[in-house]
């Protein structure tokens, strides 16, 4: 896939026809207060032993009011070899650029993680040792993922993730232990805000698979980075317009939407 191949352009503040019922109670709880991530909603095996941190993105003054169709979302999906980033690597980052509904760029690389990869991780992703073996190791992937994403904290970007403190845990992992700075970006859950904004009458779970279905992506999640970020790109997109229902149409108000209780 070519880095300028469009997969077509989406007028951020359109509203849907119909609009979410309100979250029941024990939505509102697990929004509020309760860990971020479930392993009921999570795609990944194990996840249940992660640090269950949540993500913080406060509005910052660089990006308040800055609408929608001028934010750069950059969406970004990893593989790796186990749930832990203390003792698990990184194996693939895919991600995809977009702006104004429209992608503008994609980035794919293999990573090798410095460890063997387990049987089952294959099963799932199809990622053997042999299409690592000669992969860049996991700093010079996270660098040149950082450099070609260009985020920062004062930027007009948005870094997007599904179930963001898995792939953020393993990013900012890398970072520490390789010493490369991160960038502290503003970032978006769409995990948490699908669980904000679709009611269980609606999708069963808010699994990427599930969303990607119920919002007829046109590429489905494979457990291959690349994939999985053009997925949650679809994702993204039906979940601003549905918000724009709530009248949210600028940066800010979308990332405190998304941690705001009803």
């Amino acid at each position: 896939m070519s880095d300028e191949e469009s997969v077509g352009r989406v007028v951020y503040g359109l509203c849907m026809d119909t609009f979410p019922q309100a979250d029941t109670p024990s939505e509102v709880s697990q929004l509020t207060g309760a860990p971020l991530v479930q392993t009921t909603d999570s795609d990944r095996r194990g996840f249940a032993s992660v640090a269950q941190t949540a993500v913080v993105t406060p509005s910052r003054n660089d990006i308040a009011g800055l609408p929608l169709h001028e934010v750069t979302f950059v969406i970004v999906d990893l593989e790796t070899t186990g749930a832990t980033p203390m003792n698990s690597g990184i194996t693939e980052i895919g991600a995809v650029k977009v702006r104004a509904g429209e992608q503008i760029s994609n980035f794919r690389t293999f990573c090798n993680p410095g460890m063997p990869i387990p049987e089952f991780i294959t099963e799932i992703t199809g990622i053997t040792q042999e299409h690592v073996r000669l992969a860049p190791e996991v700093p010079a992937a996270v660098q040149e993922f950082l450099a070609w994403a260009n985020l920062s904290s004062t930027h007009d970007t948005i870094l997007v993730a599904h179930n963001a403190p898995f792939d953020l845990g393993f990013l900012e992992q890398a970072c520490i232990t390789h010493d490369i700075q991160w960038p502290e970006p503003p970032v978006l859950d769409t995990l948490r805000l699908a669980r904000k904004l679709l009611d269980r009458d609606e999708v069963p779970n808010k699994k990427l698979a599930t969303l990607a279905s119920h919002f007829n992506a046109p590429t489905s999640p494979t457990h291959r980075a690349l994939d999985d970020a053009m997925a949650t790109v679809t994702v993204l997109h039906a979940l601003i317009e549905r918000v724009a229902g709530f009248g949210v149409h600028d940066s800010a108000h979308l990332l405190s939407y998304e941690w705001s209780a009803k």
